[in-house]
């Protein structure tokens, strides 16, 4: 029976009853110093991975924080332009009901303007038609 894979080779052999060899020594000493060697350059290498990771989430973070506040100083910016328009439209005479007026009447002209130009391309098309 061979011990050759047991982490603690001197510590196990005995309890399985193996016989503990120079040769098993030895190459548990190689495999041992390799392992050591990948593992701690595969660590290192994880560490810095982890790092690296680490540090574009903060630079994500402060920029998703960047962005926030921008769209707040914004949002306090259009309020504040908002309340000086009403306020201007208020001073001026203008009431809610003739604003009102004023919306339906641009959304009806915009619907005039789409019909004309819906009208103006079937009459030229019909008279490609006919010249055809």
């Amino acid at each position: 029976m061979r011990c050759e894979g047991a982490a603690l080779l001197r510590d196990a052999a005995p309890l399985r009853g193996c016989r503990y060899t120079p040769r098993a020594t030895g190459r548990m000493h190689l495999r041992d110093a390799t392992d050591v060697g990948v593992a701690g350059g595969r660590q290192s290498h994880e560490r810095e991975s982890a790092a690296a990771s680490h540090h574009m989430l903060d630079d994500l973070l402060a920029t998703g924080a960047g962005v926030l506040s921008n769209l707040g100083v914004q949002r306090d910016r259009l309020k504040s332009v908002h309340r000086k328009i009403r306020d201007v439209l208020q001073t001026t005479g203008l009431s809610d009901r003739l604003l009102r007026v004023a919306q339906r009447r641009q959304g009806n002209d915009k619907l005039l303007v789409y019909g004309g130009m819906l009208f103006i391309l079937c009459f030229l098309w019909l008279m490609w038609r006919w010249a055809r």
